[in-house]
């Protein structure tokens, strides 16, 4: 078309998770999932970008009524910087009274203040890069009530 040669392009996406979980019968359990993506475009040259996100979440049931958790997720967008990661935690404490139609729950997101995320994609007719201005750290306490 237009008097310029087709292009023979091939794209791989390739994505790997392991995920676990424990069920113990106690307070503490865990739950981890590690992905690994690789994403490859092949023409005149290879473009390559590998990244690897793990997302870990220690679950607490001390008692009846009251649970919490505590999530880290962690993201390398691309292995051959891996200057530029990501570290994201947030919380969460919930108490439900038993036989009563409230329950109270405490969250905080964003904990270790990330500011920005971007992510960087690279083909053989262009660079993109994305990226998204992240809301400060916060707590939010949230009162429900059924009726």
């Amino acid at each position: 078309m237009n008097n310029s040669d087709l292009r023979n392009n091939k794209s791989n996406y390739l994505v790997n998770s392991l995920f676990f979980k424990t069920s113990f019968n106690s307070p503490i359990n865990l739950e981890n999932k590690t992905t690994y993506i690789l994403q490859e475009t092949k023409s005149i040259n290879t473009f390559t970008n590998k990244s690897i996100e793990n997302n870990l979440k220690l679950i607490l049931k001390p008692f009846k009524g009251f649970s919490a958790s505590v999530i880290h997720n962690y993201f390398i967008p691309s292995l051959k910087n891996t200057s530029n990661n990501y570290s994201f935690l947030s919380s969460k404490i919930r108490y439900i009274p038993k036989n009563k139609p409230w329950q109270l729950e405490l969250s905080g997101v964003n904990l270790l203040n990330e500011k920005i995320f971007t992510q960087e994609n690279t083909t053989d007719i262009s660079n993109n890069t994305f990226g998204v201005n992240l809301l400060e750290r916060y707590i939010l306490l949230n009162f429900s009530y059924s009726f």
